[in-house]
């Protein structure tokens, strides 16, 4: 059902591409058309501050000796040190509880820039029981955050990291995302979070990565990313929403996956982009027709546990099949 948010008869020319587009996809239209708030310049998106549950757009997709992920960790009994970042709600904090429950005992930091809100998330989960979560305050954005949450679990845990995941991540779309009219203020705020802040907390963590994969064989760095990400699906002519910060941010977070992925395979640290697909959530207005949000995380959960014969290099989609980048 294609439902619009607007009861202004005049839409702008963002507007009417993203309608002409919905009646053309309706398979995807009402993850997107309940995302569209029509404004004075442009289509936007509401204060959407919980990007861990990515737009799914259908995107090419490659073929992948994947398929069955969970025969990459599903045998392990080693207990493991985790970070999730931008893990207070959503998908993320979803992710940590999933973590937490497994037999092995992880021990996994739940990671939130907001004090307050990362010790409510911790005492929710420590209410069901799951004692091994520990709440650790770390702003992706700011150096000196992200410094203090390195050495405070160097230091707790013995100088090493296990597993990061990279989920921390904002939707800056008030404004037009036009192409040609987005306010550059709208870009670097987002690209703040979305990659350079992910680049600096992963360039801080790498130390403590490289440690655990010497003791253990393996280490593994997961990007929390989005179908929107991928290039390959962008230039096609049926993707007709083009979110240009939010896109941008996050195919430069894929473009660093590649880097990363070069530079730390002769280190035994796994690194890969994963999209959980559409997932019902704050960033969609709970869109109804998707997956719940344990759901998709369970769909980031093998590529968190990888062991050291698992794929790295690659992006993959909510069913553990590769993307096209």
């Amino acid at each position: 059902m294609v439902m619009s948010m607007s009861t202004n008869h005049h839409k702008s020319p963002q507007s009417q591409n993203m309608h002409q587009w919905v009646s053309l996809r309706p398979d995807i239209s009402a993850i997107c058309i309940l995302l569209a708030i029509e404004r004075r310049r442009g289509v936007g998106i509401k204060d959407l501050k919980d990007l861990t549950a990515p737009i799914i757009l259908q995107n090419p997709k490659v073929q992948s000796p994947y398929t069955n992920i969970s025969a990459y960790f599903e045998n392990s009994t080693m207990s493991k040190v985790i970070l999730v970042t931008g893990a207070n709600s959503g998908i993320g904090y979803e992710l940590v509880r999933l973590l937490a429950k497994k037999p092995e005992g992880h021990t996994v930091y739940l990671a939130a820039r907001n004090a307050s809100a990362g010790e409510e998330a911790q005492k929710k989960l420590h209410a069901e029981g799951l004692k091994n979560v520990k709440f650790i305050q770390l702003d992706v954005t700011q150096p000196a955050s992200v410094h203090a949450a390195k050495e405070a679990i160097e230091k707790q845990e013995g100088g090493k990291l296990d597993v990061l995941v990279n989920n921390a991540g904002i939707a800056k779309m008030e404004e037009n995302q036009s192409a040609t009219t987005v306010q550059i203020d709208v870009l670097r705020a987002t690209m703040e979070t979305n990659f350079f802040g992910l680049v600096q907390t992963t360039n801080a963590f790498v130390p403590l990565l490289r440690k655990a994969a010497l003791g253990s064989g393996s280490a593994v760095i997961l990007n929390v990313s989005t179908d929107m990400a991928s290039n390959a699906y962008q230039a096609r002519p049926e993707a007709g929403l083009h979110v240009v910060a939010y896109n941008t941010s996050k195919a430069a977070a894929n473009s660093y996956t590649i880097a990363l992925f070069h530079e730390l395979k002769k280190d035994g640290i796994k690194v890969n982009a994963v999209t959980p697909g559409f997932t019902t959530s704050k960033l969609n207005m709970f869109t109804p027709g998707g997956k719940s949000l344990e759901d998709g995380a369970r769909c980031l959960l093998p590529f968190a546990l990888l062991d050291e014969s698992g794929p790295t290099g690659k992006f993959f989609d909510e069913n553990g099949k590769e993307f096209a980048w």
